[in-house]
């Protein structure tokens, strides 16, 4: 209902402001989470009015099986409900509420959560909602540039935008999207800095290790001390 007050609320200031549809769609009002939310019956007026969304895969992890428990199949169809959101045409993006550093979690482990629906009790939910890595990997790159009215800049490697890439220790296109939870970042730049970069590679480039966390013991464990 929520999401009714504020489509509600974009409507009539918009019209006391004297807008047309065009310059409301420019805006791209959106909201974030989409746990439970937006219902079917709401996406034809959110794409008119140039909607966008984020969406919170850690929700499907950690609140699945609360909202089956207590709503019922119909309400958890709608945690985060990615494939209906693509289907309308209506950019979704990707978003984490909570600092990963301290947990043992990567962006990719919750990225795979949109693949496979799963929940903390390893059960999978509303699989008919997941989307294939390909969609995941927009969501967290070109669609989030697109709700951040920066996709002239950020969101994909294009002459003209920022230099922002990372280098993975696994191939994101062709490991089994079972493995995709498992991929550790090497090296992180933005804009044509390195701001991250792991012993390992920086050995291999000549390099010194940049960033935080490769202090985490991950690289110690996996590869030794050098």
């Amino acid at each position: 209902k929520d999401i009714d007050y504020m489509m509600d609320i974009i409507e009539e200031a918009s019209r006391d402001a004297g807008f047309t549809l065009e310059e409301i769609r420019a805006k791209r009002h959106g909201f974030d989470h989409t746990v439970m939310a937006p219902r079917p019956d709401q996406l034809e007026r959110m794409k008119r009015l140039g909607m966008v969304t984020g969406g919170d895969a850690m929700e499907i992890f950690q609140a699945a099986p609360a909202i089956l428990d207590i709503y019922g199949e119909s309400a958890v169809k709608h945690v985060v409900p990615k494939k209906m959101l693509s289907e309308a045409k209506i950019y979704n993006g990707f978003e984490v509420d909570r600092a990963l550093v301290a947990t043992d979690l990567t962006i990719f482990w919750v990225l795979a959560r949109l693949m496979d629906r799963k929940a903390w009790d390893g059960q999978s939910y509303a699989t008919g909602q997941a989307v294939g890595r390909g969609l995941a990997l927009k969501s967290a790159t070109a669609f989030g540039a697109y709700y951040l009215m920066k996709e002239k800049e950020l969101g994909s490697l294009e002459t003209g935008k920022l230099a922002d890439f990372i280098v993975l220790d696994r191939d994101y296109v062709t490991i089994p999207e079972s493995d995709i939870e498992n991929t550790q970042i090497l090296m992180t730049v933005v804009g044509g800095q390195v701001v991250h970069l792991v012993p390992p590679l920086a050995g291999e480039l000549g390099m010194e290790p940049v960033g935080a966390q490769y202090e985490t013991g991950f690289w110690q464990e996996k590869y030794g001390s050098r």
